[in-house]
């Protein structure tokens, strides 16, 4: 029951955003929380057995049928390493099990800039019926995310976003997950002490904007004093460890009290250099970003003080299949003369030690990673 549950809240979620979407002709932003889904709760849709099928659904507004016409779909990330994609490729698995008609290609430009673009470029040519971008640069990417739009093909960025107007931006952390950040960390730090940011790369701070959020809230309502906010390359839990290294050397014990970090893969990197310096015993708060599971498991452990949880598996549902609709009714921020980007954002949850069993137990990263 609680999968048809989340299944229709899912669909109804869709089904919003496509109205809003489909009337929208100007700046305007929508935002509404996100609900994780489930992809086995429903039958496919293909071969006439559902409503869909039964009522022939077929091209709208000069679209493609999305049920039974080949459907290609290019997914451009940073790199196709790291845990996130294997919660990200169960979603592919799983949508393409209800659309079989769908591939879904994912391309790895190993966080090359330049690769990024030509593989943007290559799906243009490639005639993709859509792309799916976390952007490596909210500028460098403009002109090939212009030129797909302007070839049909419309473009949805996940989280990473383009200042290029494009047909749709999901949002998932960014200026109020470091906001609720902040919060949970003053109140543990009764208002007062040092703290350190390692940030976003610095490419993409503009609109990956967790650290502004956080430093914000702690100058406007803490007496809490900032250090430094450092960019820590490609997200790297290797470039995080090696830079709070440094940081460690330069900031002895008594003088730091927190770090908020703008992804858990930099509080791991983080959290792994305290450990190695021995300096876990001085209470320094370790606060992460999006919910991987070795940072539930730290914050489990008492390692690692929260973070916020973001639904990876809903998040990336979420773009699929709003994919679908601009597939299905032909629509690019060029036939829909938007003049700027339609953004949603989605809902976080801050975890720490009093929820986080819950949250491993409704976490797709436990299960790909047989926990």
């Amino acid at each position: 029951m609680k999968k048809v549950k989340r299944a229709l809240t899912l669909i109804l979620l869709v089904l919003t955003v496509a109205a809003l979407l489909a009337s929208c002709t100007g700046n305007t932003a929508t935002t509404t929380p996100g609900t994780p889904p489930s992809a086995s709760a429903g039958a496919s849709p293909s071969g006439g057995g559902t409503e869909s099928g039964q009522a022939g659904a077929g091209k709208l507004g000069g679209g493609k049928d999305i049920y039974n016409d080949p459907v290609k779909i290019a997914w451009i990330p940073l790199s196709t390493a790291g845990q996130v994609n294997q919660v990200i490729d169960l979603v592919w698995k799983d949508a393409v099990r209800i659309y079989p008609n769908v591939t879904i290609t994912a391309f790895d430009p190993g966080y090359d800039i330049n690769k990024q673009i030509s593989m943007i470029n290559e799906a243009i040519t490639d005639k993709y019926d859509a792309i799916m971008l976390l952007a490596m640069d909210t500028a460098a990417c403009n002109d090939a995310i212009t030129q797909a739009e302007k070839a049909g093909i419309p473009v949805l960025t996940v989280d990473c976003g383009a200042t290029a107007v494009h047909t749709f931006h999901l949002q998932g952390t960014d200026y109020g997950s470091g906001q609720l950040a902040g919060q949970v960390v003053a109140k543990a730090l009764n208002n007062t002490g040092s703290y350190l940011v390692l940030d976003a790369p610095a490419e993409q701070k503009a609109i990956g904007r967790m650290g502004a959020g956080f430093i914000d809230y702690m100058n406007a309502s803490t007496q809490c004093k900032m250090l430094e906010d450092v960019s820590i390359p490609n997200w790297s839990q290797e470039n995080a460890n090696t830079t709070m290294r440094d940081l460690l050397t330069k900031y002895q014990p008594g003088q730091l009290q927190a770090v908020y970090c703008a992804s858990d893969d930099i509080a791991m990197g983080a959290l792994q250099a305290i450990q190695a310096a021995g300096r876990d015993k001085e209470g320094i708060i370790l606060y992460g970003n999006v919910g991987y599971l070795p940072v539930l498991n730290a914050i489990k452990a008492g390692q690692i003080y929260g973070t916020n949880y973001s639904d990876t598996y809903a998040h990336f549902y979420t773009v699929f299949h709003m994919a679908l609709y601009f597939i299905e009714t032909g629509t690019t921020a060029v036939t829909a003369g938007y003049t700027a980007t339609p953004v949603v954002y989605d809902t976080l949850i801050p975890v720490d030690k009093s929820n986080v069993d819950y949250i491993m137990s409704v976490s797709r990263y436990a299960y790909v990673q047989g926990q």
